[in-house]
């Protein structure tokens, strides 16, 4: 049986993380854990500020 845990990728994930998220993404397939993102998660702004 899967468990699903919800997560927050933030912009991050899908940008500048993405080695990152492939690796989590591949650990939990693995592991049997299914990674649900939080629906409607909004920017939290830091990698705009990692930019600037």
């Amino acid at each position: 049986m899967a468990k699903t845990f919800s997560y927050y990728p933030g912009c991050s994930m899908h940008s500048t993380g993405s080695d990152f998220s492939m690796s989590l993404k591949a650990v939990c397939k693995y592991l049997g854990v299914e990674l649900q993102e939080i629906p409607d998660w909004n920017c939290c702004g830091a990698s705009a500020t990692h930019i600037a």
